[in-house]
């Protein structure tokens, strides 16, 4: 055993001591062995996986669970069950890792009747791990509507000239519901949202909103942030069941767009000072990020910059409403530089009509809801055009059309959701 075994615990913990992102390990060799019986004649059969420890940022997958052991091969097939549906489905584009060997191990499990479960393991905190990133995907063009789309109304399966989005792991979609002067949670799949903020008329009260144009979620702290644009202050408000009123983290700021990064910094983009900053949770001071030189068309410059995108290095990315453009500011920068657009405003694929809501992949393409042009667009990293992958039929309320779509959001299965600001409803778009 100690010439010819490998020890898969020191592999992994060798791998960890590199510090790396993160360490996927895959082990598809829970077998029966036989191993000479001690001081008597004959062999002894020894089963299976034996436990194994997952250091930080760690994923490890077993083909089956500790002490159970696993054919030597599929039906038809020269690979093990739980090679068989990993090589079925790892290819899959921008799908999270976690999610990838869920759908490995519900194909194993009802190939043998639940024979052979796979386990797995892991201390990975990071979201959005993809083994493959989201290149050249095609989404179907015909949107499914997910929130709202029942004409505008304040009911709760209704929304109004909604803004801000989030999506979060579970697929709840929390929204900025502008002029409801709420924020309505929505499970996919439901017809009805449910108010968690907001919702008493239009007003300054800590229990009122006036005009919500972004929200997103503190997990830390199980709270939303919400960018209360017209009182002109950031929101906190706790997801609890019972919570009746929030709490000002920052006011006299003309909030437009909000981010969040690793370390709980959060980013707002200030439309009255066509500037964002960076400011940690619970201070009153920023420190400017982008823009802060007053509104212009300058590299160093913003003019009204409507949304906010942040990366894992720090980088910040800007919609540039005004300018027609996307605009790239690196940590300490100060100039940015332009990612997407930037060629006056139009409807060429070089160009860009009111960009707001934008997010970027694994490979820094850049993803922008081209308002004015009703389109949602991709610029590949250093591409100088986008290519149009939902929309762009003229406005409308059509599955394959928008009027005027505000945020974007994508979730961990791939999905594309689109805040449909004119048909009052959210869209949801599958990959092809």
């Amino acid at each position: 055993m100690q010439r010819f075994a490998i020890n898969a615990q020191q592999m992994v913990d060798e791998m960890a001591a590199m510090d790396p992102y993160v360490i996927i390990f895959l082990l598809d060799c829970c077998r029966e062995y036989w191993l000479p019986r001690k001081g008597r004649s004959g062999n002894q059969s020894v089963g299976g996986l034996q436990q194994m420890t997952a250091p930080p940022g760690t994923m490890i997958a077993f083909a089956c669970a500790p002490g159970g052991v696993t054919p030597d091969r599929a039906l038809h097939s020269k690979n093990g069950i739980f090679t068989k549906y990993l090589l079925k489905h790892i290819t899959t584009p921008g799908i999270d890792i976690d999610i990838i060997l869920r759908r490995v191990a519900t194909g194993v499990e009802e190939e043998t009747k639940n024979n052979q479960r796979p386990f797995r393991v892991s201390s990975i905190s990071k979201e959005n791990v993809y083994v493959v990133p989201l290149v050249n995907t095609r989404w179907v063009q015909n949107g499914v509507t997910v929130a709202g789309g029942r004409a505008s109304g304040d009911a709760i399966n209704q929304l109004h000239q909604p803004w801000g989005l989030f999506i979060d792991n579970d697929q709840t979609i929390v929204i900025a519901d502008k002029y409801n002067h709420r924020i309505i949670e929505w499970k996919v799949g439901n017809r009805n949202g449910q108010v968690i903020a907001g919702g008493r008329g239009q007003g300054n009260q800590l229990n009122q909103l006036n005009n919500p144009t972004d929200v997103l979620i503190d997990k830390e702290t199980n709270s939303v942030i919400i960018c209360d644009r017209f009182n002109r202050r950031v929101v906190g408000w706790s997801r609890r069941s019972g919570t009746t009123q929030g709490e000002i983290l920052l006011d006299n700021i003309g909030c437009r767009a909000l981010a969040i990064d690793d370390q709980r910094n959060l980013y707002i983009a200030d439309t009255d000072k066509h500037e964002v900053r960076r400011y940690k949770i619970g201070s009153k001071s920023g420190t400017i990020v982008a823009g802060g030189n007053g509104g212009g068309i300058g590299l160093h410059q913003l003019n009204v910059p409507i949304y906010v995108f942040v990366d894992r290095q720090k980088t910040v990315y800007v919609s540039d409403y005004n300018n027609h453009r996307v605009m790239k500011w690196d940590e300490g920068a100060t100039e940015g530089i332009v990612v997407a657009g930037g060629q006056g405003e139009g409807n060429d694929l070089t160009q860009l009509s009111g960009p707001v809501g934008i997010f970027v992949d694994n490979l820094d393409a850049i993803y922008v809801a081209d308002e004015r042009n009703h389109r949602v667009m991709r610029w590949p990293k250093g591409s100088k055009q986008g290519i149009v992958i939902v929309g762009g039929n003229g406005p409308g309320e059509g599955p394959m059309q928008f009027d005027c779509p505000a945020a974007l959001a994508a979730d961990r299965h791939g999905y594309l959701y689109v805040v449909d600001n004119g048909n009052h409803r959210v869209q949801r778009f599958f990959m092809e």
